[in-house]
């Protein structure tokens, strides 16, 4: 049923796209989510538990079109994370990283970060990683 309203509502709304954004893990919403969906992006934490659960996860979405999406990324990211995305992703398309931002977690300003009309100079690269993430999505959904 999730499935299909998505899909209703995307035809009705007549955008380019329409993005859902999910609870992770498996539930109904979640799945309904992905049978509507025309590309999954993944976020991608570089850490030894959540490259588990990545790895086990492309395993059951092996038959959706995937885009993963590095997350939260340090300025020098543990090579050993960084060799073993590369094994695990193969044939996948990655994203370019999103940096890890910490300052997004403490911020009280609630309008996008990506439209702020005169952003400091964290703000500006932010948008622009967020860009970069956005334009990736609509290359592999054209």
């Amino acid at each position: 049923m999730v499935g299909d309203c998505l899909t209703a509502w995307a035809e009705k709304w007549q955008h380019p796209y329409t993005v859902v954004d999910t609870h992770p893990g498996a539930n109904p919403l979640t799945d309904g989510a992905l049978q509507a969906a025309d590309l999954v992006v993944i976020p991608v934490i570089l850490a030894g538990r959540e490259m588990d659960a990545l790895e086990s996860m492309l395993a059951d979405f092996s038959t959706y079109r995937l885009l993963l999406a590095p997350t939260m990324v340090p300025a020098s990211p543990p090579r050993r994370y960084v060799e073993r995305l590369e094994s695990i992703a193969k044939e996948l398309p990655v994203a370019p990283p999103i940096s890890e931002h910490r300052w997004i977690r403490r911020r009280i300003r609630r309008a996008a970060i990506v439209s702020q009309p005169n952003p400091g100079q964290q703000v500006a690269k932010a948008a622009s990683e967020f860009r970069a993430l956005a334009q990736m999505v609509e290359k592999h959904c054209a």
